[in-house]
C-alpha cells in the first residue's frame, strides 16, 4: 500500500489533485489506516496513471470520466463516439489506441 506523497510521486501528480479528483470522483475513496492516512493499491495507481495520461492527451475531466466509466460498463457505441473525430483530436485518438480500448476497431 501506497501513501499518498508516495502515489503522486510516482504518477507526477500534486497531492493536492490527488485529493481533488478523489472529491470529484474521478478516484475513488483510499483505503485509511487507524491515523486516517490514505492507503493506495497498485488498481489506485494505475487509475491515477490512466487519468494523468488521458489529461496530457488534451481530455476533459468529464470526458476522462466516461472512459472510466467505460471500462466498468463497456458501452462501445459510446466510447466511439467519444473517440471520433467530433468526439477528440486526433492526437488524443492516436494516444489511447493500444491501451485502454485495443479491442475497439478504433480507425478514426
Amino acid at each position: 500500500m501506497l501513501a499518498i506523497g508516495t502515489l503522486a510521486k510516482r504518477t507526477g501528480t500534486k497531492v493536492q489533485t490527488i485529493r481533488y479528483y478523489e472529491q470529484i470522483g474521478l478516484m475513488p475513496e483510499p483505503d485509511r489506516t487507524d491515523g486516517g492516512q490514505r492507503r493506495y493499491g497498485i488498481t489506485q495507481l494505475d487509475r491515477l496513471a490512466f487519468i494523468r495520461h488521458s489529461r496530457q492527451l488534451g481530455f476533459s475531466l468529464e470526458a476522462i470520466r466516461e472512459l472510466l466509466a467505460c471500462q466498468t460498463r463497456p458501452n462501445v457505441l459510446a466510447l466511439r463516439s467519444m473517440l471520433s473525430p467530433k468526439g477528440s483530436s486526433a492526437k488524443s485518438r492516436q494516444g489511447l489506441c493500444g491501451s485502454r480500448h485495443s479491442a475497439l476497431n478504433c480507425s478514426g
